[in-house]
């Protein structure tokens, strides 16, 4: 991924932000809630995935195949929905509490 926000955010902080009730070391809430607790459902049904980090907007043959696929997939998908639409979140069945509220 070119993303160091994203990355970090998976490899480095959302357990943290989940253990302290999805706050940041500053006691603030963490930003866009949603797409972290989606990103935590998904990292649970995939938990093999390894993640790394690309410079953005480089010359890599990789990283700029895997953005054009990435795009044109997300389109695919987003013509596809209801206008509207929002995937729901399903709550992990082995937690003990839900992970955000």
């Amino acid at each position: 991924m070119d993303s160091m926000y994203v990355h970090d955010g998976i490899e480095k902080y959302l357990a943290s932000w989940i253990a302290r009730g999805r706050r940041l070391a500053n006691k603030r809430p963490v930003m866009n809630k949603d797409l972290w607790m989606q990103m935590h459902q998904l990292l649970s049904q995939f938990p093999s995935i390894s993640w790394r980090w690309v410079k953005a907007h480089a010359t890599s043959k990789y990283n700029n195949a895997v953005d054009l696929l990435a795009r044109r997939a997300a389109m695919k998908i987003q013509a596809s929905l209801p206008e509207g639409y929002t995937p729901p979140i399903k709550e992990d069945p082995n937690q003990q509490k839900p992970l955000f509220r």
